[in-house]
């Protein structure tokens, strides 16, 4: 809005952010049309519900309030922030509206939280100094109000059914406040907020006012000092309104929006909550049982023409939970159990008329469909059966095999190690057993054990020319050993060794022989032979018997 008399014109003022509900033209018969507009603030949205898994529990007011705003996309009012300064703890808020959270906290502040002029979010509060006053003195249609009520002396805080803290006297006007997050510090701070606060109702209607004025703000109407409660405005050529500071009505409920088709059946005994939601479209029904504090069991149905979804709860010490969902559609069943805090972890599974899918941490692990059966990961089996292959005692066996076992056919494959029939096996130690086999390649081998003698190969085991060298008649058969192709030392070495024989035996001559002893049965000599640088020769002696004998002589 902004003032002009035609000509001259003063800044625009902004009066908030609307958002058109609906919208109604009609002919004023003059040519013109009428726009009537049905809109309303951003408290709209509060009434969704607070999605809470986005903070750690419990967690601050202003906390709180923030991620409100962000999930809300509004911002917060400076003057908010300076107001909550408490830092009163929240704990875990599941299955409320954002309003209602909004509604519980401004409670703790003895105020309501109100949409501002620039479409902030703005915690008005009674009981305190106003920041702003205008004085509109008479410039008012009419004007009405009653005595100012007595101040508070006592403040009821009801936490729940059985739960409450109070703070003063009980001899004069009490102050009740409904919190489910309610300390007795809250009521002590509220005390001393209201116990000197005296509301002062008044209305006056058709007044001319200040159009920067708020609600929250100060006023002082035909000498009566109020509050600006509620204000209705009326914008046309003139800028007027009625504001009031009401008597009987409920101040804690400035937005007064309720859905259409809405009914609650709401009931609490002992910290049970029943709660059941009826809607066009929509039924859910609610059970919580807070235990303490902290310790909260939930469960969940809602039904809608879509889909059944059951859900339960059990939330520990506000940094733990467990929660199982199972959703029904006509093209799907599914199912999930989540962990959150520490260690988090999830498992679920989808049935639809292709496919069953077992997930775990959001990672499918198996899936069967027309296809066949998909398995990612760890698979584990005691028995049954690997299409031939049978589990048996940690193993693997097809035709009842076992290890060293005489079956002519059959597999085991296990920890001893893999056999095949009675005649091939592997242990685990690397040990290969086979009654034949053929190596096409290399074979490398520290030791060949032949029969039962390890180290020892026996020639009665080679095939004739089956080991030999690459050309003539060298090889290595049964009984012999050819020469031919042998290395020269070798060949010499032999070659003297068949003189050596055929000169002792008599079938070799030599003319030299040098040796320091030699014994002979019989000794002939063809030519000269020396011994001891003496040439020798058979002669004759004639012993004592006159007998004559030989004997060897030499010449001098």
């Amino acid at each position: 809005v902004r003032l002009t008399d035609g000509v001259n014109h003063s800044e625009w003022i902004q009066k908030g952010v609307f958002y058109i509900d609906t919208r109604q033209e009609k002919d004023t018969g003059s040519g013109a049309v009428r726009l009537t507009l049905r809109a309303y603030d951003a408290m709209l949205k509060a009434e969704q519900d607070y999605p809470w898994d986005r903070l750690s529990w419990p967690t601050t007011d202003t906390a709180v309030v923030r991620d409100i705003c962000y999930y809300l996309g509004i911002d917060l009012d400076s003057r908010t922030s300076a107001i909550m300064t408490k830092g009163y703890s929240v704990q875990l808020p599941a299955q409320y509206s954002c309003r209602e959270i909004l509604g519980y906290i401004a409670a703790m502040y003895g105020g309501n939280f109100v949409m501002s002029d620039l479409g902030k979010l703005l915690l008005v509060q009674m009981g305190t100094a106003p920041s702003d006053t205008v004085d509109i003195g008479r410039r008012m249609r009419s004007f009405s109000s009653s005595e100012a009520l007595s101040s508070y002396d006592r403040v009821e805080l009801l936490v729940d059914d059985d739960n409450a803290y109070y703070a003063g006297s009980n001899t004069g006007r009490t102050l009740t406040v409904e919190c489910p997050w309610g300390t007795q510090a809250v009521a002590n701070a509220l005390l001393t907020q209201f116990q000197s606060f005296r509301y002062q109702p008044f209305r006056a209607e058709n007044a001319i006012f200040d159009p920067a004025a708020e609600l929250g703000d100060g006023i002082i109407a035909n000498g009566v000092t109020s509050g600006i409660y509620t204000m209705d405005i009326t914008f046309g050529t003139g800028f007027r309104g009625t504001l009031t500071a009401p008597w009987e009505e409920e101040l804690d409920h400035e937005y007064p929006y309720v859905p259409k088709q809405d009914r609650k059946i709401r009931r609490q005994l002992h910290g049970l909550t029943t709660e059941l939601t009826v809607q066009a479209g929509l039924i859910q029904g609610e059970i919580t049982d807070r235990i303490n504090e902290v310790d909260i069991l939930e469960s969940r149905i809602t039904q809608n023409a879509n889909s059944i979804t059951a859900e339960v709860s059990a939330r520990k010490s506000d940094v733990s939970s467990l929660s199982s969902k199972i959703t029904q559609s006509a093209e799907s069943i599914s199912a999930k159990v989540s962990k959150s805090g520490g260690s988090s972890s999830s498992f679920g599974w989808s049935l639809t008329d292709s496919s069953w899918t077992l997930t775990s941490n959001g990672s499918t692990v198996l899936k069967a469909d027309s296809s066949g059966v998909e398995i990612t990961g760890k698979i584990t089996a005691k028995s049954g059966k690997i299409g031939d292959f049978s589990i048996v005692d940690d193993s693997l066996t097809t035709n009842g095999q076992t290890w060293g076992g005489d079956l002519s056919s059959g597999i085991y494959i296990g920890y001893y190690g893999i056999q095949l029939g009675d005649s091939f096996s592997v242990d685990r130690y690397g040990r290969l057993q086979a009654t034949d086999g053929r190596f096409t390649g290399t074979v490398w081998a520290q030791m060949i054990a032949y029969d039962d003698d390890a180290g020892y190969f026996s020639g009665d085991g080679l095939e004739t020319y089956s080991v030999g060298g690459w050309w003539g008649n060298d090889r290595i058969d049964y009984d012999t050993i050819s020469t031919p192709n042998l290395v020269d030392s070798i060949n010499e070495s032999l070659a003297n060794a068949d003189w050596a024989a055929g000169v002792l035996s008599g079938a070799e001559a030599f003319e030299t022989v040098s040796a320091l002893h030699m014994y002979t049965d019989v000794f002939n000599v063809s030519n000269e032979f020396y011994f001891g640088g003496y040439e020798l020769y058979l002669g004759s002696f004639i012993d004592g018997n006159g007998n004559v004998q030989r004997c060897v002589q030499w010449y001098s």
